[in-house]
């Protein structure tokens, strides 16, 4: 052959006797010679537009190339370039045996591999399936090898991901062929803006509802699905496609394939970003068939951190968190003791905090010992902010249904350090401040915060976070009960805490529910430390009336106006009150809320340290407070402002004590938790974006 290389026929009988001679159990000497490698190349060099020298020379080739040492021979003389031009004939053999050599080339190394990539052959392969796509042994070797060639390097060529749409679609009930074309969209999904098309969409999601069986199609198409959702059009489209039912049937098929459940699990994950896909894998049973994975698989970390997130996002009903906490909260409690990865964490007890909100459920988790799992949590992540905010939400719904186990000197202490060691983040603070609020409506738990600097600590929160309502509005919430406890008003050493009070009113001057807080606060301390009243006397004056005055059809606001003005109009403080327009104040509150005792109670009360035979509706406002309530205290200083203004002076004083201050139904309703729209997102791009198989054959 080397002496007659310019002879056609010679070189056309030589390949074909060399290919017959070199297949496999033949004659292994020439199956494993340079010599015979060298031959087969300089003939295809030497007649490159010869059918038969090119066919037989592949085919050589391909009987060489299963071993890694031949391998780098073939492309040391150059023939990965000879191979990829013998394959512009057509001619479906020819180029079977071409793909079947490159599939060799490709597994025999990444550096091997990288300079097949480099001459073209993606392109090549392409071409040549889309000019036999019929013909299924071909489509499946083109598969084969560009799975390979995009395994390292994924590629977004359009011509590529055509030929594989239209392998997938001709051949959709072979499933070699399904393998590997969906193997091929995986590899080139790690580029997204290019990677996967809408109709790849469609051809995957039919892929997995033709081969429901095949947990290999089923667990590459959930990975491919994973990587696809990420981008908000795509997510949204796969919903509207399907997806989520055949994600849901594979998981459910296949409940103890780790690799499905995981890419199960983050596809879902990242589809479950739309609010419409949501309520889709809520009415697909999404909630058992996520609990079921994650019990299953709880010590995997991808699939904990990915199903809590999928569960954190659908669960809304008490019944669900009923479900999930029968059927996967102790294995979640379990494993959250040895998670190292931050984003699982987070994810974990987002759930956890979603599940609690449930007053049955949250008993359960604390019967199964949630509280000291949390505590470790935090204090092990003390410096990750979102899971600490994560931890303390959790630990607010433990406080309103189960006090008794988050009431600990150790847990109160361990929440108040997470706050003043992160003093920028106003959401750790709003929960931070929301949990004080839920202990403090035990007098018992209350008297513990103070003593452990907790009122000085909410005062340094609301001064921080001035202008963030959600702060002030639980901060001043933990505030009106920390301040009913006379011990915890004398923790404050001097007036500058009450100047947070007034800071706040005059930031957030119209939002009602602020002001109503903070004047009850303000309230708290006149009664419980007369150097408030000084205080109070020289900037609070004008506040208190100004939110009465703006907020005319709040009773809250009015009572509590009224019932400050009483305290602080007494002995030198009564030409204050008058000089700030407090006797209007309270007459037009008493005319606004005829039909309620308590305005009408604390403005009976100021009128009767404020009468001197000056006033004229008042008189009439309080004759009509008596006939409308038999309450005592009306009757009494009704009766006291009646005589002081026919006598033209001041009687008594009215006195407000801590006893005739309870808290009303209506205003317990107001002082709630923080809004769940807050929390910190959680995404899957820490746990892993991509997933590539060690070895593309399969």
């Amino acid at each position: 052959m080397f002496a007659h290389s310019d002879t056609l026929s010679v070189q056309q009988t030589g390949c074909k006797s060399l290919c017959m001679l070199t297949r496999r159990g033949v004659d292994p000497t020439f199956s494993n010679d340079l010599h015979t490698v060298k031959m087969v190349i300089r003939s295809m060099r030497s007649q490159p537009h010869d059918l038969i020298v090119q066919r037989w020379a592949v085919g050589t080739l391909l009987n060489h190339a299963d071993r890694a040492h031949t391998c780098s021979w073939i492309v040391a003389q150059d023939g990965v370039q000879q191979v990829l031009l013998s394959m512009s004939h057509d001619d479906v053999l020819l180029e079977r045996w071409a793909c079947e050599v490159l599939v060799s080339l490709v597994a025999a190394g990444e550096s091997i591999c990288s300079v097949v990539r480099e001459e073209g052959a993606l392109k090549t392969i392409a071409a040549s399936m889309r000019r036999h796509p019929r013909d299924v042994k071909m489509q499946l070797w083109g598969c084969v090898a560009m799975c390979g060639l995009t395994h390292h390097a994924p590629v977004g060529d359009t011509a590529v991901l055509e030929a594989v749409n239209e392998a997938m679609t001709r051949h959709s009930s072979n499933l070699p062929v399904q393998r590997f074309a969906c193997l091929v969209l995986l590899n080139c999904s790690r580029q997204l803006r290019h990677g996967i098309a809408l109709h790849s969409l469609e051809l995957i999601i039919a892929s997995m509802q033709t081969h429901p069986l095949d947990v290999d199609v089923q667990h590459t198409c959930c990975a491919l699905l994973q990587n696809a959702a990420r981008p908000k059009e795509f997510c949204e489209r796969i919903g509207l496609l399907g997806g989520i039912g055949a994600v849901m049937t594979a998981m459910t098929d296949h409940s103890l394939n780790l690799n499905l459940q995981r890419f199960g699990c983050g596809a879902l994950c990242n589809l479950s970003q739309c609010k419409q896909n949501q309520d889709r894998i809520r009415h697909a049973s999404g909630v058992i068939a996520v609990g079921f994975s994650i019990h299953a698989h709880s010590r995997d970390w991808s699939v904990l951190g990915w199903g809590c997130t999928v569960l954190q996002r659908i669960v809304q009903t008490d019944f669900e968190r009923d479900t999930i906490s029968r059927c996967c909260v102790e294995a979640i409690l379990d494993s959250l003791k040895s998670v190292k990865v931050g984003r699982v964490k987070e994810s974990v007890c987002a759930l956890l905090h979603n599940l609690s909100l449930s007053s049955e459920v949250c008993v359960n988790m604390t019967r199964l010992g949630c509280v000291p799992v949390l505590f470790e949590v935090m204090r092990d992540n003390m410096e990750d902010v979102k899971i600490l905010c994560w931890v303390c939400a959790a630990l607010v719904n433990h406080a309103r249904f189960t006090p008794e186990a988050v009431g600990t000197r150790v847990v109160t202490d361990l929440v108040q350090r997470v706050m003043l060691r992160h003093p920028f983040s106003s959401l750790l603070h709003q929960w931070g401040c929301s949990f004080l609020d839920c202990l403090a409506r035990s007098d018992e738990l209350s008297a513990m915060i103070g003593d452990l600097g907790g009122v000085e600590l909410v005062h340094w929160v609301t001064q921080k976070h001035l202008f963030n309502l959600k702060v002030q509005l639980c901060g001043f919430s933990a505030l009106c009960f920390l301040t009913r406890l006379p011990g915890n008003v004398t923790w404050i050493d001097d007036v500058s805490g009450v100047d947070t009070v007034f800071d706040a009113m005059g930031a957030h001057d119209g939002d009602g529910v602020v002001q109503q807080r903070a004047l009850r606060v303000l309230l708290n301390y006149v009664l419980g430390d007369a150097r408030y009243v000084q205080c109070v006397r020289h900037r609070g004056l004008q506040l208190v009336v100004q939110a009465m005055a703006g907020h005319v059809t709040n009773a809250v606001i009015q009572w509590c106006g009224c019932a400050l003005l009483q305290s602080l109009a007494r002995t030198d403080f009564r030409s204050d009150v008058r000089g700030v327009g407090g006797i209007t104040a309270v007459c037009n509150a008493m005319k606004a809320f005829v039909h309620d005792v308590h305005v009408q109670r604390w403005g009976c009360g100021a009128l009767c340290n404020l009468a001197d035979g000056s006033l004229e509706d008042g008189v009439v406002l309080v004759q009509l407070a008596m006939t409308q309530h038999k309450d005592p205290s009306v009757q009494a200083w009704g009766n006291m402002v009646l005589a002081s203004e026919a006598a033209g002076a001041i009687l008594g004083d009215a006195v407000v004590t801590f006893g005739e201050l309870p808290f009303l139904a209506d205003e317990l309703s107001l002082i709630g938790t923080p809004e769940l729209e807050e929390a910190p997102n959680v995404t899957t791009t820490v746990l892993g974006e991509t997933f590539s198989h060690d070895n593309f054959f399969m």
